[in-house]
C-alpha cells in the first residue's frame, strides 16, 4: 500500500482527498522523517512546509518524489506549469466526488 501526505490547509479538500484515498492508501497529516510515495500540497501548505517538500525531494534523488498540487480553479493559470524543485503537477478544486 502506497503512503500518501496531505499538506492541505483547506479542511473541506483535506476531509474529502482523506475520505478517497484513504481507502487504498496509507495518509500522513504532517511532515516527519517517513518515506512517503506521493505529496499532495496546496499553495498555503507550500508557503509554510515548502523548505520541508525541497529537502525530501533531494534526499529522494535519484528517485523522484512527485508533489501535486491542489489549486484553486480559479488560480489555475498562475500554475500551469510545474514550479521549479516544489510541484510536478497540480489538481484543480473545489474536489469533486464523482
Amino acid at each position: 500500500m502506497s503512503h500518501i501526505l496531505l499538506l492541505l490547509e483547506g479542511k473541506e479538500n483535506r476531509r474529502l482527498l482523506a475520505e478517497l484515498l484513504g481507502k487504498l492508501h496509507d495518509l500522513s497529516f504532517d511532515p516527519s522523517p517517513d518515506a512517503f510515495d506521493l505529496i499532495l500540497a496546496d499553495h498555503e501548505a507550500l508557503r509554510h512546509h515548502g523548505e520541508f517538500l525541497r529537502s525530501r525531494r533531494l534526499a529522494e534523488e535519484p528517485g523522484l518524489l512527485p508533489v501535486l498540487l491542489v489549486a484553486r480553479r480559479r488560480d489555475a493559470p498562475l500554475f500551469a506549469g510545474p514550479i521549479p524543485g516544489m510541484v510536478d503537477e497540480s489538481v484543480l478544486t473545489p474536489v469533486e466526488k464523482v
